[in-house]
């Protein structure tokens, strides 16, 4: 299905980004197709789909990272592109650094996620560019680190950002660009106008749907029964003789028993076309959830899982806990909160290698998810991964979201 993109309400006319006959797949499998696609100057674009549909597949095109299979790309001005799992590359302006530095610094050999985030955004804006590209620019930030970094995206005209972050893709947004179905879908406005959009369209594709199923189940219900009718009716009614009934087709002013029959199967066949002649449209896909039985895990039953008692630690010279204390209870859900170099992450890897002063009981086992992935295997699928430690069965149950 080809989308044309390019038209646009008001602002500037000058094309800045033009995508034609765009075709890109992944593993033989087809990611996206496009026939236009045009980014003006002074479009401020989110971009927005389900994980794995493409979003960062679409601006590593734009930035000629990777080709497409099929169209091509123009580009007109430089472009600076921030990478959601890039690499710091020390190329800062000096004033860039200072700002996006965080004050509470670990270490000059080790930074948070959050740190190597504001490092690389520095890094992206000491760039003079036209374009810039963000992909999860507010992933790891903390709450002074996204005032920073929406301050420093006032700078620029025209942008593309990929995030989870609706807050940030309603403040600055003029378009968003769904990918979806394999497709790719424009709407004018910020995130909030987007979605009132898309709840609108889905409706009127729910009920469009529904008058489609009710109109072809009434047209297959009469086909049924002009079939019915049609085989009903014989040549040759019980208790008639041959003679009565050449007797009764000759002076009867209606047709015989055979021209009624095909004159009914005609009509069964009319209804048929009419069926086949339906515009057919198709079920509205809706998301699903995944859920998982944690009964599998056999949790232990404590009313305190994990405890710290007097835990210090430091990097170096930098005290990170002193004397700190806390406890969590069973079936509790904790948030961690604090400024990017504050420890965070540092405590998560004290409780898991249960430092000295943290106790956990016996039964307890810990899931991590590390904020760079650090403990996925590159040389496996993501289902591979899962698997290796999973206890949830293969067949995962997934239960629609209304």
């Amino acid at each position: 299905m080809f989308i044309n993109l390019i038209a646009r309400k008001g602002g500037d006319c000058m094309e800045l980004i033009k995508m034609r006959g765009i075709e890109k797949y992944f593993g033989g499998k087809l990611l996206f197709t496009f026939d236009k696609l045009t980014v003006f100057k002074n479009d401020i674009i989110g971009v927005v789909g389900l994980n794995g549909s493409g979003k960062t597949t679409l601006l590593e095109i734009i930035n000629n990272d990777i080709a497409p299979d099929k169209g091509n790309v123009e580009v007109k001005g430089d472009i600076s592109y921030y990478k959601q799992f890039g690499q710091y590359h020390e190329s800062v302006d000096s004033w860039q650094l200072k700002e996006f530095r965080s004050s509470s610094t670990i270490s000059e050999g080790w930074f948070s996620g959050g740190e190597k985030t504001r490092l690389r955004l520095a890094e992206t804006f000491s760039k003079s560019s036209s374009i810039l590209l963000l992909d999860e620019p507010t992933a790891n930030l903390d709450t002074k680190g996204i005032q920073l970094l929406k301050r420093n995206l006032g700078k620029y005209n025209t942008m593309m950002i990929i995030s989870h972050d609706t807050n940030l893709l309603d403040e600055l947004c003029n378009r968003i660009i769904e990918i979806d179905n394999n497709t790719i879908n424009c709407f004018d406005g910020n995130y909030t106008a987007y979605k009132q959009q898309k709840e609108h369209q889905i409706h009127t594709e729910k009920r469009e749907y529904e008058n489609y199923q009710a109109k072809k189940k009434q047209l297959e219900e009469a086909y049924l029964q002009k079939k019915r009718q049609a085989e009903a009716i014989t040549d040759k009614p019980r208790n008639m003789s041959n003679s009565e009934i050449r007797a009764r087709s000759f002076i009867s002013t209606y047709k015989s028993f055979g021209g009624r029959q095909k004159a009914i199967a005609k009509q069964a066949k009319a209804v048929q076309s009419r069926i086949e002649q339906l515009d057919v449209k198709e079920q509205v896909e809706e998301q699903a959830n995944i859920r998982i039985n944690f009964e599998l895990t056999n949790p232990p039953k404590n009313k305190i899982l994990i405890r710290g008692e007097e835990v210090t630690f430091g990097y170096d010279n930098h005290l990170i806990f002193n004397h700190a204390s806390f406890e969590i209870r069973n079936k509790q859900k904790v948030a961690v909160l604090g400024d990017n170099g504050s420890g965070k992450s540092t405590l998560f890897s004290l409780i898991r290698n249960k430092y000295e002063g943290i106790y956990a009981v016996p039964k307890l086992k810990i899931g991590y998810l590390y904020q760079e992935f650090e403990n996925l295997q590159p040389d496996k699928t993501l289902l591979e991964s899962v698997l290796s430690d999973s206890v949830q069965e293969n067949q995962v149950v997934f239960q629609k979201v209304c």
